[in-house]
């Protein structure tokens, strides 16, 4: 049975939720729904992004940071990138796979 794109992604901010106020620090979601969601040069623009909507600077580091990493693969030079957009704005990075992290 297929899940529409509305329900997916309220279950995944319900879930988001939860783990926030569980874990008590920010979280960052990658989250790649199906086998053809895979990680991209474009989500590294998108990452760095949303890290400075959130003020985050690389003289003004968030402490510690979650990140829910749901994903079928991508492209490796991105992943890359990414990890080096967060490594700048994070002194701290949990990764938390879920389910499917390749």
């Amino acid at each position: 049975m297929e899940v529409s794109q509305e329900n997916w992604e309220q279950d995944v901010d319900q879930k988001a939720f939860a783990i926030t106020s569980m874990r008590n620090k920010p979280l960052l979601v990658m989250y790649y729904p199906n086998e053809h969601g895979m990680i991209l040069d474009l989500d590294v623009r998108d990452i760095y992004d949303e890290f400075r909507r959130r003020q985050w600077h690389t003289n003004r580091m968030v402490n510690e940071l979650d990140v829910l990493l749901h994903t079928y693969g991508g492209n490796p030079n991105a992943a890359y990138r990414i990890g080096q957009v967060i490594r700048d704005f994070a002194k701290k990075v949990n990764f938390l796979g879920p389910l499917s992290c390749v």
